[in-house]
């Protein structure tokens, strides 16, 4: 009598500490999920940044000291990102893209020496998921990255 008593009690207790470890399963994994998916699309975004920057240093000295050229290869740069974000399944509709020269980029009288992209993005919570919504916010989690190169033409 007193050996099923205490099965009884064992198998109660491991009820208990399963119920423990399931409620603490489903709170933990969105928030795995959550932070890898932010750190996998920070990834992406330094990778596209670098890409356009790298892009864009390239240019030769006849395209660059044109305003028409210039503003073509940055309109060619800006659809590079988008397509290779786009491949990489990346939500672009809360990206911004800047290329900012440290001399006026297009003037021939003045090259730039440094050229530099800055991207910026939103992550949102997965539909799926309340509790990433709650990680992130209501307005997302922003990420950032910035990357300047020198101009070598």
């Amino acid at each position: 009598m007193k050996t099923a008593l205490r099965r009884g009690r064992a198998r109660g207790a491991i009820l208990v500490e399963l119920a423990l470890i399931l409620l603490l399963t489903y709170w933990v994994a969105p928030c795995v999920l959550t932070v890898g998916r932010a750190m996998r699309q920070q990834m992406l975004l330094e990778k596209a940044a670098y890409a356009a920057a790298s892009r864009m240093a390239s240019l030769p000295r006849l395209q660059m000291g044109k305003v028409a050229s210039y503003q073509q290869a940055e309109a060619a740069v800006r659809a590079q990102v988008l397509a290779q974000l786009e491949s990489e399944h990346v939500d672009t509709s809360d990206l911004s893209l800047a290329v900012v020269c440290d001399a006026a980029c297009g003037v021939a009288a003045s090259l730039p020496q440094r050229i530099r992209v800055s991207m910026l993005l939103t992550v949102r919570a997965a539909q799926w998921d309340g509790l990433s919504g709650f990680l992130l916010g209501h307005d997302g989690l922003l990420l950032r990255t910035d990357v300047v190169l020198r101009y070598e033409n």
